[in-house]
Protein backbone atom coordinates (compact mmCIF):
# COMPACT_ATOMS: atom_id res chain seq x y z
CA UNK A 1 0.00 0.00 0.00
CA UNK A 2 1.19 3.47 -0.74
CA UNK A 3 1.51 6.30 1.74
CA UNK A 4 -1.19 8.28 -0.06
CA UNK A 5 -3.66 5.46 0.41
CA UNK A 6 -3.05 5.25 4.15
CA UNK A 7 -2.81 8.95 5.02
CA UNK A 8 -4.50 10.69 2.18
CA UNK A 9 -2.85 12.94 -0.38
CA UNK A 10 -2.73 16.10 1.76
CA UNK A 11 -1.32 14.36 4.81
CA UNK A 12 1.24 12.44 2.79
CA UNK A 13 2.45 15.69 1.16
CA UNK A 14 2.71 17.31 4.59
CA UNK A 15 4.71 14.36 5.89
CA UNK A 16 7.05 14.38 2.88
CA UNK A 17 7.54 18.17 3.19
CA UNK A 18 8.29 17.80 6.90
CA UNK A 19 10.84 15.08 6.22
CA UNK A 20 12.45 17.23 3.50
CA UNK A 21 12.50 20.23 5.86
CA UNK A 22 14.16 18.22 8.64
CA UNK A 23 16.71 16.79 6.19
CA UNK A 24 17.52 20.30 4.98
CA UNK A 25 17.97 21.55 8.53
CA UNK A 26 20.27 18.65 9.36
CA UNK A 27 22.41 19.46 6.33
CA UNK A 28 22.55 23.14 7.31
CA UNK A 29 23.41 22.44 10.95
CA UNK A 30 25.90 19.67 10.29
CA UNK A 31 29.48 20.81 10.72
CA UNK A 32 31.61 21.04 7.62
CA UNK A 33 34.70 18.88 7.22
CA UNK A 34 36.98 21.74 8.21
CA UNK A 35 34.88 22.34 11.33
CA UNK A 36 35.24 18.71 12.34
CA UNK A 37 39.00 18.91 11.84
CA UNK A 38 39.15 22.05 13.97
CA UNK A 39 37.07 20.38 16.68
CA UNK A 40 39.36 17.33 16.66
CA UNK A 41 42.43 19.56 16.91
CA UNK A 42 40.92 21.46 19.80
CA UNK A 43 39.92 18.23 21.53
CA UNK A 44 43.45 16.92 21.13
CA UNK A 45 44.83 20.10 22.70
CA UNK A 46 42.40 19.76 25.59
CA UNK A 47 43.48 16.14 26.14
CA UNK A 48 47.11 17.29 26.22
CA UNK A 49 46.24 19.99 28.78
CA UNK A 50 44.42 17.45 30.94
CA UNK A 51 47.43 15.13 30.80
CA UNK A 52 49.71 17.98 31.89
CA UNK A 53 47.37 18.86 34.75
CA UNK A 54 47.31 15.24 35.94
CA UNK A 55 51.11 15.22 35.94
CA UNK A 56 51.20 18.48 37.92
CA UNK A 57 48.73 17.12 40.48
CA UNK A 58 50.84 13.99 40.91
CA UNK A 59 53.95 16.13 41.46
CA UNK A 60 52.11 18.25 44.04
CA UNK A 61 50.91 15.11 45.84
CA UNK A 62 54.46 13.77 45.91
CA UNK A 63 55.74 17.05 47.34
CA UNK A 64 53.01 17.09 50.00
CA UNK A 65 54.03 13.57 51.01
CA UNK A 66 57.68 14.63 51.17
CA UNK A 67 56.79 17.63 53.37
CA UNK A 68 54.76 15.44 55.73
CA UNK A 69 57.66 12.99 56.02
CA UNK A 70 60.10 15.87 56.67
CA UNK A 71 57.85 17.34 59.40
CA UNK A 72 57.54 13.91 61.03
CA UNK A 73 61.33 13.50 60.96
CA UNK A 74 61.81 16.94 62.52
CA UNK A 75 59.34 16.07 65.29
CA UNK A 76 61.25 12.86 66.01
CA UNK A 77 64.54 14.79 66.02
CA UNK A 78 63.04 17.43 68.32
CA UNK A 79 61.86 14.71 70.70
CA UNK A 80 65.37 13.21 70.68
CA UNK A 81 66.94 16.60 71.42
CA UNK A 82 64.50 17.23 74.28
CA UNK A 83 65.16 13.75 75.67
CA UNK A 84 68.91 14.39 75.50
CA UNK A 85 68.56 17.76 77.26
CA UNK A 86 66.38 16.24 79.99
CA UNK A 87 68.92 13.45 80.45
CA UNK A 88 71.81 15.95 80.70
CA UNK A 89 69.99 18.17 83.16
CA UNK A 90 68.79 15.29 85.35
CA UNK A 91 72.37 14.16 86.23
Amino acid sequence: MMLKDKLGEKESRTLVETIDDVAGRIKEDAPAGSDITAIRTELSAIKTDIGALKYDVEKINDRITDVIKWVAAMLVAQAAVIAAIVKLLSH
